[in-house]
């Protein structure tokens, strides 16, 4: 019985003393979330304002962030790591953009090559993340601690069309 009144006793305690700290927190949480949505918003309609882009992405907004997505095939030729030259004006774009959030980026490429020099698809889809990332940061001066690359190859096809995603993330 005196076990049950003490725990009793400081469930109440707790809850006097630390209620306004959670209030707190649970505020702050609606603040970081709707800042995340306005910063996202805002980033979108950098790119779908862009009337470089705007015919050739797809924009998301996910619980990670927002997500740009580009056919792979704008960029590289199937099963090549080299970047077209005639992509570049793309990719120059989205160093403008990148260059004004200040969030970090995840570069995500989803490809189901065929390659005739014995790279794997996931090997192929991170060097050419990697080149992307490498441009980037070259030509647009992009701080490379904000920009990450993943690779994916055919092990998470999100279609059967090769992808490339900037994912800016909320965090």
């Amino acid at each position: 019985m005196k076990s049950r009144v003490t725990i009793v006793l400081w469930g109440i305690f707790f809850i006097i003393f630390f209620q306004p700290y959670c209030a707190k927190s649970i505020e702050s949480e609606i603040k970081i979330t709707k800042q995340n949505s306005d910063i996202n918003h805002s980033a979108k309609q950098l790119f779908v304002d862009n009337s470089i882009l705007k015919n050739i992405i797809i924009c998301n907004e996910t619980n990670r962030g927002l997500v740009i997505s580009f056919d792979a095939n704008i960029f590289f030729e199937n099963g090549d790591d080299e970047i077209k030259e005639n992509s570049k004006i793309y990719l120059d774009e989205i160093g403008k953009i990148l260059k004004n959030i200040d969030k970090c980026c995840i570069i995500e490429t989803f490809s189901k090559i065929a390659n005739t020099e014995g790279y794997t698809n996931w090997e192929i889809s991170t060097f050419q993340a990697q080149k992307i990332s490498e441009y980037l940061i070259k030509v647009h001066q992009l701080n490379p601690q904000k920009i990450r690359t993943i690779g994916f190859g055919s092990i998470m096809p999100k279609n059967l069309n090769p992808r490339i995603d900037f994912v800016i993330l909320n965090y």
